[in-house]
């Protein structure tokens, strides 16, 4: 069972809130989709206006990256294309992994059995009082 993860920080670098999710079985590439996917659907609940989304998949940023991404033959590529194109301001940057120990850390606590969110909250209430 494959897992995905992931963080958001505000612009200081302060950990707002983490989630894990069990995806079933799938491959490096869309697991990767899955928590690009994932991550924006979150930070658009939360409100955010101006986002940037950082992968250690050089495949899944130059994918969702792409002039053509709106008509991929990936359906997912295309809903994140969707999902950026709202009235927020997203960047996808490629990240290398050693950068990415947190997301890493988040995934192995994910119970593979469960396939709904879990989410690790931190200093949320501090950050939305600044």
């Amino acid at each position: 069972m494959d897992r995905i993860g992931g963080a958001i920080h505000n612009f200081e670098g302060d950990w707002i809130v983490g989630f894990v999710k069990s995806i079933g079985f799938s491959n490096c590439l869309h697991a990767e989709l899955w928590a690009v996917f994932e991550g924006l659907k979150l930070a658009w609940e939360f409100g955010f206006e101006r986002l940037l989304i950082q992968s250690d998949s050089q495949q899944a940023v130059d994918l969702v990256n792409s002039v053509s991404a709106d008509s991929s033959i990936l359906s997912l590529v295309r809903v994140i294309v969707r999902l950026r194109q709202k009235c927020w301001l997203t960047d996808v940057k490629w990240i290398p992994r050693d950068s990415n120990r947190l997301t890493d850390a988040l995934i192995k606590l994910a119970d593979p059995s469960v396939f709904s969110y879990v989410f690790i909250l931190t200093r949320l209430q501090r950050w939305f009082r600044s």
